[in-house]
């Protein structure tokens, strides 16, 4: 009978422990959910039917939950041809409300891609939107198709930045990736900076490091000053692609 009665006090304190253990685990999640930050929202917007050479005007609409992000750390407009390797960073205007803005000129038809890189409150988002400059984008997509462009990864994106945009000469500086694939962090990967010059002898390699999800940084000092290219390798998995910017070093 003693043996009955210590097997189920036996059983009784399991269930009590597993049932503190579950609403612990409540608990935890909850408070990370409360704990964690309400993403940005990033609305691009552009005009309809634009022509080549035509100045158009590229808007950025950043907001946090219902409020509007007035004092984002940097908005950026990347701006490439479909298929091309030059693409162009132009940094956004504020005008007020949570707006940023650029004006353009797209100087020949084709299929263009538009992402604007916002970082505020120690987030990062880089939406992107595809528009057609003149020529309808069948033709444009016919074109492309003809004359079998290489395209890189389409559903990745890539934000290369440094800690300062004024770098000086053997102080250390960071080089810092932000990496989004289908609009969601780039995790795990395997991200290289491979730095290189017409003064220096051989290209270097440095190993980054995943500081935050999809967030990838390395330390770099360079030895003179001048121009640097700085090539953003990703690697994961059969996912092999990179990304080529410059760096002016005073």
């Amino acid at each position: 009978m003693k043996k009955i009665m210590y097997g189920l006090m036996g059983l009784c304190f399991l269930l009590g422990l597993t049932a503190y253990s579950d609403s612990n685990k409540e608990v935890n999640n909850a408070s990370k959910e409360k704990n964690s930050p309400t993403p940005l929202n990033v609305n691009i917007v552009i005009p309809k039917d634009i022509q080549p050479n035509q100045k158009v005007k590229l808007t950025a609409e950043v907001t946090q939950g219902k409020e509007v992000v007035d004092d984002a750390d940097q908005v950026e407009f990347e701006i490439w041809e479909k298929g091309q390797e030059d693409h162009e960073m132009v940094k956004g205007k504020h005008e007020g409300k949570g707006i940023y803005s650029v004006e353009h000129i797209f100087s020949k038809d084709g299929t263009y891609n538009v992402v604007s890189h916002v970082t505020a409150r120690d987030l990062h988002k880089m939406p992107k939107k595809e528009i057609i400059i003149g020529q309808s984008e069948e033709e444009h997509h016919d074109y492309h198709a003809e004359n079998g462009e290489h395209q890189h990864n389409q559903n990745l994106l890539i934000h290369f930045m440094t800690s300062d945009d004024k770098i000086k000469v053997k102080e250390e500086a960071t080089l810092m990736a932000h990496i989004v694939q289908n609009e969601l962090p780039f995790k795990e990967g395997k991200v290289r900076f491979e730095i290189s010059s017409d003064m220096m002898k051989s290209h270097q390699f440095v190993e980054a490091k995943e500081a935050k999800d999809g967030e990838y940084t390395a330390k770099y000092s360079f030895e003179k000053p001048g121009r640097y290219e700085v090539k953003v390798h990703i690697e994961k998995d059969e996912l092999h692609d990179h990304q080529v910017n410059e760096v002016n070093v005073k």
